[in-house]
């Protein structure tokens, strides 16, 4: 397996081992009622597809995908860019039958993860509450302005979404701290409109 694509299965995955771990803040308060996911209203035979828009133009191909009992991890480079060499990069994340009390929380998680190799790493929530499908997300932005390894300073974009499969992900990655601010703005649009398709299975 490529290198590079190995370091980040091993820093994603560390991620998602956090949050497969229980929320456990001391003092924490039960989250307000608009922060809480509420799937009770899915049918459980229903089929649940994320979906998160990419723009056509930039040609974002899936270059690996990691499957196992727990979770489901997908990488996307824009078109030119790869896992050898790369300035942009996106993944989605499925924690399955994941159990939480608040998407805020689970978006801390992410943040305690990243300060463990980037201990200046600072955060800004964008968006927390429900989108227009009124499904639980929030949307936040991470900044990482020196790994403890040497990795390039980062602006990390992420969304999480809940499901009746669990706990969804996406991460969108600049390298360097210059990032355009159309851009930005382009892909927090993006990920405040993603969302979660709902389908009615069909009957055998």
């Amino acid at each position: 397996m490529k290198r590079d694509i190995m370091a980040q299965i091993l820093a994603t995955t560390f991620i998602i081992c956090l949050l497969l771990a229980p929320v456990g803040f001391a003092g924490k308060k039960e989250a307000p009622p608009d922060q809480t996911p509420d799937t009770a209203t899915v049918d459980e035979n229903a089929i649940e597809t994320l979906m998160v828009d990419w723009p056509e133009k930039d040609g974002w191909i899936s270059e690996f995908v990691h499957n196992s009992e727990t979770s489901r991890i997908e990488y996307l480079y824009p078109e030119g860019q790869s896992s050898q060499g790369w300035n942009e990069m996106a993944s989605t994340e499925l924690v399955y039958n994941k159990v939480i009390s608040s998407l805020p929380g689970e978006a801390r998680i992410t943040l305690l993860g990243t300060q463990r190799g980037c201990p200046e790493a600072t955060w800004e929530i964008y968006s927390k509450g429900h989108n227009d499908h009124n499904q639980a997300h929030v949307v936040y932005e991470i900044i990482c302005p020196e790994f403890l390894n040497k990795e390039p300073a980062q602006v990390q974009l992420w969304a999480m979404l809940y499901g009746k499969e669990g706990l969804y992900a996406i991460q969108y990655t600049f390298r360097g701290l210059d990032m355009p601010e159309k851009r930005k703005e382009q892909i927090v649009d993006i990920l405040m409109n993603a969302w979660l398709k709902i389908e009615k299975a069909e009957e055998e």
